[in-house]
């Protein structure tokens, strides 16, 4: 790659280098930390998917082998909730939330879960506190549409 594509694309110098750790990270099979606890879930369950997580973490933190950044389970969460893993959706928000406790975006998520199931109170709590974190008036829109006070739009 260093040595014929990036050339063509007018990249091909000493500053940019394609190297194995570029794609691998140390990793004989490169593969994203959403694609491996999916795969984890799927095969064991979300608690094991949550365990496998935690060891990952616990080896790879601060290594660039996986991104564990606040969004990597936002996202899994996402793909669950679009399969219909309401349940498994919800406890990955909850790991997201015990890593990023102030995760404003996490309580969104959480908070259109709630409301997807039909459970108002949770989805005002989630609102609430979503709304504190980032002081969005997009949340207060929210918390009043839930409310009733808000303009049906």
């Amino acid at each position: 790659i260093s040595e014929d594509l990036l050339p063509r694309t007018g990249r091909g110098d000493t500053v940019v280098q394609v190297q194995c750790v570029t794609c691998h990270h140390g990793q004989p099979r490169p593969r994203t930390l959403a694609s491996v606890l999916l795969d984890e879930k799927i095969q064991n369950g979300v608690e094991a998917s949550v365990a496998e997580y935690r060891r990952l973490r616990q080896k790879y933190y601060g290594r660039s082998v996986y991104d564990f950044g606040e969004f990597t389970l936002l996202s899994m969460a996402r793909m669950l909730r679009a399969d219909g893993e309401e349940d498994a959706e919800l406890r990955i928000l909850e790991l997201n939330l015990e890593q990023f406790p102030e995760s404003y975006m996490t309580y969104s998520q959480m908070a259109s879960h709630w409301e997807a199931r039909g459970d108002t109170s949770q989805a005002l709590a989630s609102y609430e506190e979503a709304l504190r974190l980032s002081g969005f008036s997009w949340f207060a829109q929210q918390l009043e549409r839930l409310r009733g006070t808000g303009s049906e739009q």
